[in-house]
């Protein structure tokens, strides 16, 4: 999402919205492992994240709150696994599959270190 239309975005969720609102974004602390996987695979998707400022995670969560919802923010998945996953599903994508599943399925609920994503959850205040 461009930065200029985040704000907007926000805003039509929580109009949308009448109970809950979950929104999944990039976190700043990835922006080094965007500008390098990007440079390894020149992913349009990840090209981006590279190009756009990532979100702040304050900027949003104020936003929310100032629309009226009570929010709570989560990091996950883990930035290191995330490159080389990328990395694999770029060169082997039937080889990156057996990977992410082995990993799902055995490593899940390992400590994930420096997160990818911030998450947000949102439910409205009556």
């Amino acid at each position: 999402m461009p930065p200029g239309e985040r704000e907007s975005f926000t805003k039509e969720l929580s109009n949308a919205s009448r109970k809950d609102v979950f929104i999944n974004f990039p976190g700043q602390q990835s922006a080094d492992a965007q500008r390098l996987v990007f440079d390894l695979t020149d992913n349009p998707l990840v090209k981006e994240h590279v190009i756009w400022a990532l979100p702040d995670r304050k900027e949003v969560k104020d936003c929310m709150m100032t629309a009226g919802f009570d929010v709570v923010m989560t990091q996950h998945t883990s930035i290191s696994q995330w490159i080389s996953q990328y990395l694999l599903q770029t060169i082997s994508p039937d080889a990156a599959a057996k990977a992410n599943r082995h990993l799902v399925e055995n490593y899940l609920e390992e400590p994930v270190g420096t997160p990818l994503y911030d998450l947000l959850i949102g439910r409205r205040i009556s």
